[in-house]
């Protein structure tokens, strides 16, 4: 938080300026009241990752989110944030979000089966969120135990 309200200087980065315009546009960061609720932030990887989710362990809203989602599909794998960490992590500038990792995928290269999970992923989480708009928090379940497929 600290590198994004300090002035810039000179040699600043290219990614440390796109940093700030995203921060503003997104955030502030860490603001109670953050210009964007969710945060999807897709990579692909050569790692052999399978499909990972990773979020803030204190985001008890993408944890359920996660939960559903794995439940749906056990071949999913989570990860999770520690608490009280400032993380220059894009998903941690909005209300909340997650980082989905997909992978192996070698680069300049598309799978179509990839392509079709991260799609099917995206349209369940967003159905999700749609559903949850429409109630109260506290009536959405509450995220289930980890699992032996969860990592921090």
């Amino acid at each position: 938080i600290q590198r994004l309200s300090t002035a810039p200087g000179n040699a600043e980065s290219c990614e440390m300026a796109r940093a700030r315009e995203i921060n503003m546009l997104f955030g502030p960061k860490e603001s109670e009241d953050p210009e964007i609720d969710f945060i999807f932030d897709l990579h692909s990887t050569t790692a052999n990752t399978g499909m990972l989710l990773c979020y803030h362990e204190s985001d008890t809203f993408t944890a359920t989110l996660c939960s559903h989602l794995q439940a749906r599909d056990q071949t999913i794998s989570l990860l999770t944030w520690p608490a009280f960490v400032d993380l220059g992590l894009l998903p941690t500038v909005g209300r909340g979000g997650m980082t989905v990792e997909i992978g192996p995928l070698a680069h300049s290269t598309v799978s179509s089966t990839l392509l079709q999970r991260t799609m099917s992923l995206l349209s369940d989480s967003l159905d999700f969120i749609d559903s949850a708009n429409s109630l109260n928090l506290s009536q959405l379940p509450p995220p289930m135990p980890p699992t032996p497929r969860v990592f921090s």
